[in-house]
């Protein structure tokens, strides 16, 4: 039967990951801000996309796939908006 050691840092790198991944989303939001989306409809959206949970109670994969949904999003606005 295989023993599982504990891996230095595996913890530290996951926390990073989620954080990382946190940090991208925020900053998606606030460009969806800037081209004219309220904070209203971005909640609505990222419950759309990621469902009753909340960001901080995501996992790393359901963060990278809210993540790119999001900046799907972003890039539909601005190719509606004509902005580069």
């Amino acid at each position: 039967m295989p023993i599982d050691y504990p891996v230095p840092g595996a913890q530290d790198c996951k926390a990073s990951r989620l954080t990382r991944e946190r940090n991208n989303i925020e900053l998606i939001k606030q460009k969806l801000v800037n081209i004219g989306y309220s904070s209203g409809e971005i909640e609505y959206l990222v419950q759309q996309f990621a469902g009753k949970a909340k960001i901080k109670d995501l996992s790393v994969e359901d963060l990278r796939s809210l993540k790119e949904s999001l900046q799907y999003q972003l890039e539909l606005a601005k190719k509606c908006l004509e902005i580069p």
